[in-house]
């Protein structure tokens, strides 16, 4: 059976492919349609890919024995990338809520239908 950590750097990569593909179908999908929030979901998407990337970093890190710096092993890290991603995505939301919000009475035409 794999370990656990060679379990979630298969997680990760593969979560990095997929939100990779509708990272980039959201947001070509959106400036096409002109749905700002087909784009911010496609923005969102590719954060994804970066707290991935921040998962799978800790993983391998935290998947290392201890040595003589760290006799308790590396598992730690796995908190502190924890923490990483949820600042990241935290600023991401906020970014998104910031452009959403000065947008704001900027009227335009509706998104296209196939935006939905």
């Amino acid at each position: 059976m794999a370990s656990p950590y060679v379990l979630g750097k298969r997680v990760a990569l593969i979560s990095m492919v997929i939100c990779g593909f509708l990272a980039a179908a959201k947001i070509i999908v959106g400036l096409m349609g002109g749905s700002t929030a087909v784009v911010a979901d496609g923005v969102e998407s590719a954060s994804d890919i970066l707290a991935s990337t921040v998962v799978l970093f800790g993983l391998v890190i935290a998947g290392k024995p201890p040595d003589e710096n760290h006799p308790y092993g590396h598992g730690r890290m796995e908190t502190l990338m924890g923490g990483a991603v949820g600042m990241l995505l935290s600023a991401t939301g906020l970014a998104i809520c910031i452009r959403s919000l000065a947008q704001l009475g900027h009227g335009g035409p509706p998104p296209a239908f196939y935006t939905i």
